[in-house]
């Protein structure tokens, strides 16, 4: 179990390495509540008992959290290219469009998972669950989890007032930010609790000299799943 870093000055630059802390916030700073144990990012642990299909998109989400372009190139399939520059843009395009979407209140869910990961901030404050890895006739993998999040425990008291927390909504894709108000007020959101995922896995391409089995080839959620949440925050 950890927790949330906190940032000791504003980002030179919001993207996908100085989106750091767990929810996604946009301030300044970060309160020093969120660093100890009053708010912990729970993820399910990896360990050597784990199938390889699970241990593929564990060490997925932590790529896409962490940048690491290089597990990144072994871990990802599907329209990704094998040039690793090419690769490399086709990565950043997507955080780009991520980080444009969650402006705008709608992200474009294009497959790939890394939005998907991005938004649930999956491994950096959301406790999500795999519940079985089966065969599909290609040789492929599929390995199915649920998503909980918690946001009705985010102690936004403690958050300086300006700062903007993006929360995920429906349908899946869709932002619910909040903003901390400077005066008392009484603020109620609509937000996503629960939701389920399928992730495609294939077998690692051989032209990209990795070693690892398998690779994501999407990331998408269950038609029907979602399920919602009102929250209502006092300040």
């Amino acid at each position: 179990m950890t927790s949330p870093t906190e940032d000791s000055a504003p980002p030179r630059r919001e993207g996908p390495d100085t989106l750091g802390w767990a929810l996604g916030s946009r301030s300044g700073r970060c309160p020093s509540i969120l660093a100890g144990a009053a708010w912990c990012i729970f993820l399910v642990a990896c360990g050597p008992g784990t199938p390889t299909g699970e241990r593929t998109v564990f060490s997925f989400v932590e790529a896409v959290q962490s940048e690491d372009l290089d597990r990144l190139y072994c871990l990802t399939a599907g329209d990704a290219p094998v040039d690793r520059d090419e690769f490399a843009g086709w990565v950043r395009a997507r955080y780009d469009a991520y980080l444009e979407g969650r402006e705008r209140g709608e992200v474009e869910l294009d497959g790939s998972g890394i939005a998907l990961v991005k938004l649930l901030t999956l491994g950096r404050g959301t406790f999500f669950t795999l519940r079985g890895t089966r065969a599909i006739p290609d040789g492929g993998l599929v390995v199915s989890g649920t998503v909980r999040l918690a946001y009705a425990h985010i102690p936004l008291s403690g958050f300086p007032s300006g700062t903007t927390i993006y929360l995920a909504g429906t349908p899946p894709g869709r932002v619910r930010p909040v903003r901390i108000p400077a005066r008392s007020e009484e603020i109620t959101v609509e937000a996503l609790e629960t939701l389920d995922l399928v992730w495609t896995l294939v077998g690692t391409p051989g032209d990209r000299g990795c070693l690892d089995e398998w690779a994501v080839a999407s990331v998408a959620p269950v038609d029907g799943t979602a399920r919602t949440v009102e929250i209502t925050w006092i300040f």
